[in-house]
This record gives C-alpha cells, structure tokens and sequence, in this order.
C-alpha cells in the first residue's frame, strides 16, 4: 500500500492514440473537426475554454461566436498536426497511417487537451481517429 502526503489530487487523466491517413493535412483536419464535432466543441467555447492557459486573446479584438469557433478548430487542428508531425514524440507509421499516443486528463489546461478529454475522445472517421484507449 502507498500512503502519499501532501498535495492529493482527484483528477483522471485517460490515453489516447491519434490517427490520420498519410496525405491529411491541417486544413483537413480542422474540417472534420469543424463539420462533424461543432455541437461538442461550441459546448467546449462556452463551459471549458475560460480554465485553458492557451485561449486565443489578443489587446483589441474579443474572439465571439463563429470567429471564436473557427480559431478552437484552428488550434486544435494545428496541434494535432504538430503531434503526428513529430513535433511533440515520434510517430508511429502502420501501412498508410500515421499514430501517435498522448495523455490527456480533466484538469488539463491547454485547449487540445482539455478538449479531447473531455468533449471529443471518440472519433472514428475515415481518415482521421482519436480513440481513448481505456473504451
């Protein structure tokens, strides 16, 4: 038995393996985000994104509505293909995809992994996948 003392957190944090098809590029991904996963992500903009660290703000200009939408699509797209570019870790190639594993939990304060986490841990498309691997 461990017995810790000190700072004890209740949070959970889950795996991921992240998918796309050689030839996917950012622009595709933020599409199939922004067509298929609107409702989760909008859910995301209005209850989750004012904890992220990385929320996208600038001196003059409020992001609202679609503009905000279009900017989460845009980030999470654009880190996700940092990801499976090997940005991050080294991707694995199988055939004609290439994966990646992450570690994405509930108190996550960056936008991609408070997102996936939380609203979009699932995603089983042709050319893209996202899959938590404790389902």
């Amino acid at each position: 038995m461990k017995i810790r003392s000190g700072f004890v957190s209740n949070s959970s944090s889950s795996s991921f393996i992240i998918a796309k098809k050689k030839g996917v590029m950012m622009e595709d991904i933020k599409s199939l985000l922004a067509s298929k996963y609107r409702d989760d992500i909008i859910d995301f903009c209005e209850n989750d994104l004012q904890y992220c660290y990385d929320k996208p703000e600038d001196e003059d200009v409020v992001l609202k509505g679609e503009e905000l939408y279009d900017r989460i699509c845009e980030i999470v797209a654009i880190d996700l293909n940092k990801m499976l570019d090997g940005k991050y870790a080294s991707p694995m190639k199988i055939e004609d995809w290439i994966l990646v594993s992450g570690d994405f939990g509930d108190e996550d304060e960056d936008i991609i992994g408070n997102l996936i986490y939380t609203y979009i841990s699932n995603i089983d498309l042709p050319d893209f996948k996202i899959k938590c691997t404790g389902d």
